[in-house]
């Protein structure tokens, strides 16, 4: 088994959750990472589907940001999504987002220049995929 590499971060972000392109779903994260987190869900049967996630925060750090994933494993805490590409943009913004998250900022940094990270791609074809 492949041993995780980001650093995982209890954050509460709220979202949506659109599973196969069928139906959003309201969720919220338990933890995330550069690379994926653990989502609450109301759902059954998730695991292992092509997902679209939206997250976004409010109050005076608004962020939002859309993710292309993919469902992993369900339990009862919720379900573990693995990022698969994101707008360039986003992807930049949700990495300052979590680097601003933290004490020490440089080790999200470090971790986007050494390790993977989701593929880029732009927000049109990102919704055109499910359309």
């Amino acid at each position: 088994m492949e041993k995780r590499k980001n650093l995982r971060l209890p954050l509460r972000l709220l979202g949506h959750l659109s599973l196969d392109g069928i139906h959003y779903h309201p969720t919220e994260t338990r933890d995330i990472s550069l690379n994926g987190g653990l989502f609450r869900h109301t759902l059954s049967g998730c695991a292992n589907r092509q997902c679209i996630l939206n997250l976004f925060t409010g109050g005076t750090n608004v962020f939002s940001v859309t993710i292309n994933g993919w469902t992993v494993y369900e339990n009862d805490g919720g379900c573990g999504i693995k990022f698969l590409s994101m707008d360039p943009a986003d992807f930049i913004g949700f990495k300052e987002f979590l680097a601003n998250q933290v004490t020490n900022p440089q080790a999200i940094h470090r971790e986007f220049l050494e390790g993977p990270h989701p593929q880029w791609t732009d927000r049109a074809a990102l919704q055109s995929a499910y359309s």
